[in-house]
């Protein structure tokens, strides 16, 4: 009876850091992932709590690269750049999954 019984695979020391990662790639995607910045930003700018910068998204193209030269992080924001970073954290994250889950 024992003999039948198959042994449970314990997950290979190689798995266990994919795991981690998955683990905290979806720990910071939760905490640094924020939808609209780019209005965000503004709202601050119109309170007055951001000084510099522009009041307003760009409506033309000689705006656009104004602002992408003047403010490099903010026109970058604008176009939504940073979403990048989390399509790239969920991707570690979906690999932890298939290392927990293999």
């Amino acid at each position: 009876m024992m003999s039948e019984i198959s042994h449970a695979k314990v997950p290979d020391s190689e798995w266990k850091a994919l795991h981690r990662l998955g683990g905290a790639a979806a720990l910071m995607a939760a905490v640094l992932f924020r939808r609209n910045l780019a209005e965000e930003f503004l709202l601050f700018r119109q309170h007055g709590i951001i000084r510099s910068g522009p009041n307003a998204l760009p409506n033309t193209a000689i705006e656009w690269f104004n602002v992408l030269h003047n403010y490099r992080l903010i026109g970058l924001t604008f176009l939504n750049r940073f979403d990048m970073v989390n399509y790239a954290l969920v991707g570690l994250m979906f690999l932890g999954l298939y290392a927990a889950l293999r």
